[in-house]
């Protein structure tokens, strides 16, 4: 029997993690030995208290505790009103009194007499005190605690993470216990964390929060455990009245808290390309990479985030990047190409790399996910998929080149077709004009094309003329005469020429409009309303001959 007692002053009125229950041995005063209990239950002893406390008495029985030399009250004591306790044991028996003189095998009948072995009178103490209260705030009452498995990967087996604790003192009604630097006079070694694990007991001391007065806080060592499981908080000796100060103590000295464990789920958000854009181009240039067009990488690029989408705030604590770990995939069609992404090392909890394909075009499906497990492992993940479209632009696409290929041999075609086409049926002779039999000038028309063009200087320089522009084309090959054709009776010294081809004459008067004349060979017409006359002269068959 402790001799002073904490006061306890709310139901049940006694601290269920350290409740008060009397204790008795019954010692034989001359060995010293503990006298043990009769192996007849009729010589049973009866053990009783009578405890006497400043607002009532009770009294208790005390009960032979099982396999041990001591008897023990089974309900506890109740300390709610400080003060001092008397208490008074009585040790009885049955016994007869006197000779025996009943002849019976009834060992009731024959000991039917109590005989008082002891009585002894001790007490103890109810002293006051200022309550407080453990209120355990991490690990939450039912929360999930993410994750298990920390630092994965290929090439590092994963770790446990810890688990982190911290308890806050309060006062009955909720608000912070401020006392609490005078409650605890060894506050570095008052409180410890508590888990059963595989059967074993693991626990972890809780020391002050520098940054939170009232608040303590520690870690226990990780475990392989998934699902529900539960931590104390109590008093790091129940016993040792000296980690508290006498006038305070917690109305729950233990305080166990039930809650999860559970692997994070690993979450990506696909930042490039992002779903339903259209990626360009597929390949570079021809000035960029040659021919055939060079295909470029695909960039990808995604970003660790968590159930809400928000990226992590601390995304090392999630996932310590190990090689082969984030896959991305690429898929068109029935193809698929991927590769696995590295950290962007400018950007904490991105990933980043480029996926060489075929250069298909069209819609493609990208998916990015985690790609491994260990043995006791298997993280869960939930894939992040972006679907998009891949084309190219005007000078990345190759029909473009082929197109411009084209372009340009039907250009060499044409060019081809007009030199020999101007060429065909050239223009020969002279383009004379004349007024009243006198020449005013004379243009040459020998240039090997089919049209001759006089500059402007030209015109310049013949300015009787009045003309802006002038123009000499030839208007086809003539037709072969067809044998035995008859002769013209009617034609003259003007048609010495026939056989020549006419041309077509294209002129411009000074501040007048164009106009157009065919002219036979040496057949004058006249230049518009003027009195002047132009004349086409082929040269000869000797001239063409030569």
């Amino acid at each position: 029997m402790p001799p002073v007692v904490a006061q306890y002053d709310l139901p049940p009125f006694y601290n269920p993690d350290a409740p008060l229950h009397l204790e008795f041995q019954f010692i034989d005063a001359e060995t010293r030995r503990v006298v043990p209990q009769a192996d007849h239950s009729q010589f049973a002893l009866d053990v009783t208290a009578e405890v006497i406390g400043p607002d009532d008495t009770r009294t208790y029985t005390l009960d032979k505790v099982p396999n041990e030399e001591l008897y023990r009250t089974s309900d506890p004591l109740p300390v709610s009103t400080p003060g001092n306790y008397t208490v008074k044991f009585r040790v009885i028996t049955n016994w007869h009194e006197g000779e025996p003189n009943i002849v019976s095998t009834d060992y009731t009948e024959v000991f039917n007499a109590e005989r008082v072995l002891l009585e002894q009178t001790s007490g103890f103490q109810v002293r006051p005190v200022i309550p407080f209260r453990l209120d355990v705030i991490t690990p939450a009452l039912d929360e999930t605690m993410v994750p298990i498995h920390v630092s994965p990967g290929p090439d590092s087996l994963p770790t446990l993470a810890p688990i982190p604790v911290r308890l806050r003192l309060i006062n009955r009604d909720g608000s912070p216990f401020t006392d609490w630097a005078i409650a605890l006079p060894r506050p570095d070694s008052t409180f410890v964390a508590q888990m059963e694990v595989d059967g074993q007991i693991v626990s972890a001391p809780l020391t002050p929060d520098p940054q939170t007065p009232g608040e303590f806080i520690g870690q226990l060592p990780g475990a392989p455990v998934v699902g529900e499981q539960e931590i104390a908080v109590q008093l790091s000796d129940l016993q040792d009245i000296t980690l508290l100060n006498e006038d305070y103590y917690p109305d729950n000295p233990r305080q166990a808290v039930r809650f999860n464990r559970a692997d994070e789920t690993w979450r990506f958000h696909i930042l490039s390309p992002e779903d339903g854009e259209t990626q360009r181009p597929i390949h570079r240039t021809l000035w960029d990479g040659g021919w055939p067009l060079e295909v470029r990488p695909l960039p990808v690029r995604v970003e660790l985030v968590d159930a809400a989408g928000q990226p992590y705030a601390d995304p090392a604590a999630v996932m310590a990047y190990a090689p082969r770990v984030i896959s991305a995939t690429l898929q068109v069609a029935d193809t698929l190409s991927g590769v696995y992404l590295e950290p962007d090392e400018e950007n904490p909890g991105q990933y980043v790399g480029e996926i060489i394909s075929e250069g298909q075009r069209g819609e493609q499906t990208l998916t990015v996910d985690v790609d491994y497990s260990f043995p006791d492992y298997d993280p869960s993940s939930e894939p992040a998929r972006a679907t998009f479209t891949r084309a190219d632009s005007l000078f990345t696409s190759a029909a473009t080149y082929y197109a411009l290929l084209a372009l340009l041999l039907l250009l060499l075609a044409l060019l081809v077709w007009r030199y020999f086409a101007v060429r065909n049926n050239p223009v020969r002779g002279q383009l004379v004009f004349s007024e009243s039999g006198a020449t005013l000038a004379s243009f040459t028309l020998n240039n090997g094309k089919n049209e001759r063009v006089i500059s402007k200087r030209e015109l310049e320089q013949n300015r009787a003329l009045l003309l802006d522009s002038l123009r000499v084309s030839t208007m086809g090959k003539p037709a072969k005469a067809r044998p035995n054709q008859p002769t013209d009776p009617f034609a003259t010294a003007w048609d010495a020429g026939g056989s020549a081809p006419r041309v077509r004459v294209e002129y411009r008067p000074r501040n007048g409009q164009r106009r157009t004349e065919s002219l036979s060979p040496r057949m004058p017409v006249l230049l518009g309303d003027t009195p002047i006359t132009m004349e086409y002269q082929p040269l000869d068959s000797s001239q063409n001959g030569s």
